[in-house]
């Protein structure tokens, strides 16, 4: 009997703090692996300059190194951010709605964005949205010169095929 209440004790207490997960209590959930470098770079940065930014962020990193239960926690992260399954890399960061997987320039950048520079999501998705048609400026340019190019270079060609025409004569 004292076992069957173990055990029914255990359950309640892993559910109920499994629900301590939510994201409302908790600014920036961070799931890494004991010796990834990366998880390392993006738990340095956090600490050092997201946390001296805004000291008032709530941080959880979750280890999923061993713990099955975590990474059960990680995997209704997943299906929440609408991750549609395949492999994973560490850390997977979420925040704000948002999810980053590994650790890289732009997502360093983002985390800036957000935790630092304060911009809100609807500030980069503006960012994004301007980003894009700029981009989409500079690719129309280039391929206007480029076709300028190819002219100019089909006329250099054809004059070039003359003169061969011409010395063979």
């Amino acid at each position: 009997m004292k076992k069957i209440l173990y055990i029914l004790f255990t359950a309640v207490f892993l559910c109920a703090c499994g629900q301590n997960d939510e994201k409302s209590e908790i600014d920036i959930v961070v799931f890494t692996q004991q010796g990834c470098i990366h998880c390392a770079k993006a738990m340095s940065f956090i600490y050092n300059d997201v946390l001296n930014a805004r000291p008032d962020l709530k941080i959880k990193e979750i280890d999923i190194t061993y713990e099955r239960a975590n990474l059960n926690v990680l995997k209704r992260y997943l299906k929440r951010a609408g991750f549609p399954g395949g492999n994973v890399g560490t850390p997977i960061i979420f925040y704000d709605d948002q999810m980053l997987m590994g650790w890289s320039i732009e997502n360093k950048a983002k985390m800036k964005k957000a935790f630092i520079l304060g911009q809100t999501n609807e500030d980069n998705a503006d960012e994004t949205a301007a980003d894009n048609a700029e981009g989409n400026k500079v690719a129309e340019e280039t391929a206007n010169s480029s076709d300028t190019d190819k002219s100019a270079a089909v006329e250099k060609s054809a004059e070039s095929d003359k003169s061969a025409d011409t010395a063979a004569k």
